[in-house]
Formats: C-alpha cells, sequence, structure tokens
C-alpha cells in the first residue's frame, strides 16, 4: 500500500515541485543528505528544527514553529 501511495505522490509532483525537496533536503557544499535535529521548548510551546550536514558541519536552515 505504501508503494502505491508513493507512487501516486511522484506521478502528481511536477519536475519544480522535486527540485525544490531536492535543495531542501541536501547539503548545497557536499550534496550529502541533511539530517534534521529538533528540540522541544515546552515552556513556551515552541519546537526548534534544525537542518545540518554531518559531512560538513554546515547548519543550512533553522526554523522555531510553534504549537498549541
Amino acid at each position: 500500500m505504501e508503494k502505491d501511495k508513493t507512487d501516486q505522490i511522484n506521478k502528481n509532483t511536477t519536475l519544480t515541485q522535486r527540485l525544490f525537496i531536492e535543495r531542501e533536503n541536501l547539503c548545497p557544499l557536499c550534496s550529502e543528505q541533511l539530517s534534521i535535529r529538533i528540540k522541544s521548548y515546552e515552556e513556551n510551546f515552541t519546537i526548534a528544527e534544525e537542518a545540518y550536514c554531518e559531512s560538513c558541519e554546515l547548519v543550512t536552515r533553522t526554523k522555531d514553529h510553534k504549537f498549541n
């Protein structure tokens, strides 16, 4: 069932969307897959997300997400 779902998503995904996803998930310096670190700050209802490359030790993005 999961394979069918993945195939359907791939068919409906445009080239522009696939390129965006690739750029978001690969290191701009070495093209390795990025890792995601997540920290939860319960006192202010925030989750901090950080994407980084384990090979280059490059942090490519950090985002804070509020939750209720």
